[in-house]
């Protein structure tokens, strides 16, 4: 059995010994909070298609400035260029991706050359059409991306968990926390190093560290709580969804400190969506989303009694497991029965 409450332990201590992020997280949500009109305006200066995902990381946010605001432009959770707004113009600084290329080679589309360097947005039709044209194929499964598989899982669910109404959600009632409310995906850091978590091996990294998959809000009025979860793009023999959680667990923990912290923990418990105070008993879930596998744990998340498992965070706030298994590319999925008012696709 994984002990969890090790993975807890070791992150606590971690946070206590090097407490330069209490400063830097403050600093982080002060300047994203000053800025929120001036991102707002830059965003509605242009439009994208579906195909496509605008993120925001917490690095390019705090980068704005009332001239240029930047932000990133995915396709199926590739990077493939930059949008910089300034008060004049929308640039796209395109950059390529050897599996885009490989995919678009393979379904028999041309022009390599449009998807790299500096154009106004307004006139990069091509490198708009290219990217449709490769959308048909891969929709018509004449094209596949077969890299960074984790990145096109994360893409699908954050779509997924966006959309408005409850057809088609794998859960209902989740929304992934935005960048200030806008349609702007972003990965939120943390100052550890998590990824062996499983070996319980978890490093302070201050900027270095890693980002949580997605962050999402999940469940209804007061019932609504913060989801940290971790995905992987494969069932692995050597890393079982009980021990890939952990690495959930030790970012879940390190959310939880930064909401207790008295330097910024309201304001970054506004930023993720929620109204009032942070809650006197809070509580979180970590969860694992991967690949469904015969050999696929759903016991792990539960006691000897089926009970929900709830890790102590410290005496008032706690954490809970959950697991999503998704059975194909089409999200059927299987969901564990803690987790709320699961859909019934």
């Amino acid at each position: 059995m994984v002990k969890y409450d090790n993975t807890i332990k070791k992150v606590k201590e971690l946070l206590v010994n090097d407490q330069e992020w209490k400063n830097r997280y403050a600093g982080y949500i002060d300047t994203i909070l000053s800025n929120p009109e001036i991102i707002n305006n830059a965003r509605k200066k242009f439009n994208v298609p579906s195909q496509f995902t605008l993120h925001m990381s917490v690095s390019k946010a705090n980068e704005v400035t009332k001239n240029v605001v930047k932000f990133d432009l995915r396709y199926h959770g590739h990077n493939i260029g930059c949008l910089k707004v300034n008060k004049e113009t929308v640039e796209l600084e395109a950059v390529k991706n050897n599996d885009i290329i490989s995919a678009m080679n393979k379904a028999g589309i041309v022009g390599e050359d449009k998807l790299e360097g500096k154009i106004n947005w307004d006139e990069a039709s091509e490198f708009r059409t290219i990217y449709a044209k490769l959308e048909e194929n891969i929709q018509n499964n004449n094209a596949k991306l077969t890299k960074n598989k984790e990145h096109e899982l994360e893409s699908k669910l954050l779509k997924n968990f966006s959309k408005k109404s409850s057809d088609g959600k794998i859960i209902c009632n989740i929304q992934p926390v935005t960048m200030l409310k806008e349609s702007l995906f972003f990965q939120m850091p943390t100052p550890l190093k998590a990824s062996n978590a499983k070996d319980g091996i978890i490093e302070y990294s201050a900027e270095n560290g890693g980002g949580i998959d997605i962050l999402a809000r999940i469940g209804r009025g007061k019932n609504t709580h913060l989801a940290i979860i971790e995905l992987k793009d494969k069932y692995e023999k050597n890393e079982p969804p009980e021990k890939a959680i952990c690495q959930a667990i030790a970012y879940a923990t390190f959310i939880r400190e930064l909401l207790r912290s008295k330097e910024s923990g309201e304001k970054w418990w506004s930023f993720f969506g929620f109204g009032g105070d942070v809650p006197k008993s809070l509580k979180l879930f970590a969860i694992i989303a991967m690949p469904n596998s015969k050999k696929a744990n759903k016991t792990f998340v539960y006691n000897c009694n089926h009970d929900a498992i709830n890790l102590p965070l410290d005496e008032e706030d706690k954490l809970e497991l959950g697991y999503i298994y998704l059975k194909n590319e089409s999200l059927l999925q299987e969901i564990s029965e803690n987790l709320p008012l699961e859909s019934n696709i």
